[in-house]
């Protein structure tokens, strides 16, 4: 049985310990700890791999489904200047990338490299977009019929993205042409109370096939809560009464969520 003076000098070296956790022990974990993050190089927090998943807004590549290229082209806009445009669509619901890097290659009626055009695009979740380069200059070459390729240079890093424009309404298409050209006008209305900055709208004609025949580009700085606005388009030739439908694509750069 101990004695009273074992019991206190026991008592004594259980106090130096308990001292001696609060005062080194507690200040070194608050030092060297670091918590778990979603850039830390290390699958924690319930994440579904590393950095990804779970309560990471980046997606694992097991989460998304690749864009779609649902075709690539150009179109003559002046003497040996040329547009090319590929449309994209984006499965992903909840999911959107930026600045994903792309690569457009242009092929002559032989089968003869014309040119490369590297780009960045934003793609939003669930929706369709195009990826688009004005003005390439061919030198004087022109690109065969179907002789537009389009890849992306590398996988879209997909992040949790919220669709930032379902306050956006499209109506009063007016398209019109004569042998000058032709032209489409659509106004584009925000119903929600807080303004839209900085849209990228797209245009894609299309004909009595579902075939691509046309497309174009333009900008809007701002569109008012509230208010309506209506967006150009040109193209220096007709397309002789072959247009039946017209695609109108605006984009935004996507809203992500604010999990870290």
């Amino acid at each position: 049985m101990a004695t009273w003076a074992t019991k206190r000098k026991l008592t004594y070296i259980s106090g130096v310990i308990v001292a001696a956790v609060v005062i080194i022990g507690i200040p070194a974990f608050l030092l060297f700890y670091k918590a778990p993050t979603c850039s830390d190089g290390i699958q924690n927090e319930g994440e579904q791999g590393i950095d990804c998943g779970g309560p990471c807004r980046t997606l694992c590549q097991t989460d998304f489904l690749s864009p779609v290229v649902v075709w690539a082209s150009s179109e003559e806009v002046a003497p040996g200047l040329y547009n090319l445009g590929a449309y994209i669509e984006n499965p992903n619901i909840d999911g959107g990338a930026v600045n994903v890097p792309y690569q457009f290659s242009v092929f002559d009626s032989q089968g003869i490299l014309i040119t490369h055009v590297t780009g960045t695009m934003n793609i939003p979740p669930n929706r369709n977009t195009l990826a688009f380069v004005g003005a390439v200059n061919m030198e004087q070459r022109i690109p065969a019929a179907g002789g537009v390729q389009f890849s992306f240079i590398a996988s879209p890093t997909w992040a949790k993205a919220e669709d930032t424009l379902g306050n956006i309404s499209i109506s009063n298409k007016q398209y019109t042409e004569d042998s000058s050209g032709a032209s489409l006008q659509a106004t584009i209305t925000n119903t929600a109370l807080t303004p839209y900055n900085n849209l990228t709208v797209f245009s894609v004609l299309s004909d009595a096939n579902g075939n691509e025949i046309g497309f174009s580009k333009t900008a809007i700085n701002q569109i008012a809560g509230g208010a309506s606005v209506v967006a150009p388009f040109t193209w220096p030739a007709s397309f002789n009464g072959a247009v039946v439908s017209e695609d109108i694509l605006p984009v935004v750069t996507p809203s992500f969520d604010s999990t870290n």
